[in-house]
């Protein structure tokens, strides 16, 4: 629903899609027209209805044979066009996430090698809860953004929600969402139903 909104409001100008550079923060192992493929649902909902440049838009190769090899690959694309600011690592203007009922965000899922990535940038990684390989983003990239939107829906997530607003550190541990910087670059969009059972209050 995000980006058909954002596919309507187009044609108010305000943002310059020539300009615009799109990555993926992860992707299923599936070829990009797979219903199934993160690529193949934003091309359909957003980037077809929008004039982003073709060249500007870089869809993860998840159905690779080598997804290591891949995801160096990726890596290094985001390196060549995304700037740093200052350090080694670049820095995306925005990055847009969910977050499942089980905490996890991009495809870092508790348990998994990925979720402690700190010295790749773009990582392959088996998901054994899914039967599937996924690739993904690691947080330091994410965590290097100078915005970070994580939106939130749906009753499930509430739990997942009220520990990681919460103030118990063992709640949190098994969360990989709560290891995003939550600093003032951190922005959460939540529905009701997925703030629930948080302790705050809606004017």
């Amino acid at each position: 629903m995000l980006y058909q909104q954002l596919a309507r409001s187009c044609a108010s100008g305000e943002v310059p899609w020539g300009q615009v550079q799109v990555f993926f923060g992860d992707e299923r192992d599936v070829p990009h027209d797979h219903v199934e493929s993160n690529y193949h649902m934003a091309a359909k909902t957003l980037l077809d209805h929008v004039p982003v440049e073709p060249g500007h838009v870089h869809p993860m190769p998840a159905d690779s044979a080598d997804l290591a090899r891949a995801a160096a690959d990726y890596e290094q694309n985001v390196r060549r066009v995304v700037p740093t600011a200052g350090g080694e690592i670049p820095r995306f203007d925005c990055i847009l996430l969910g977050m499942g009922a089980d905490g996890h965000t991009a495809s870092l899922f508790p348990g998994t090698e990925a979720v402690g990535e700190t010295g790749k940038l773009v990582t392959s990684n088996f998901v054994p809860v899914l039967g599937r390989n996924r690739m993904t983003f690691s947080f330091p990239l994410i965590n290097a953004a100078r915005s970070v939107i994580l939106l939130v829906t749906g009753e499930d997530k509430a739990a997942a929600v009220a520990a990681l607003l919460g103030d118990d550190p063992a709640a949190r541990a098994d969360l990989p969402v709560a290891r995003l910087a939550m600093d003032e670059r951190f922005i959460l969009v939540l529905d009701a139903p997925a703030a629930r059972r948080s302790e705050f209050r809606q004017d």
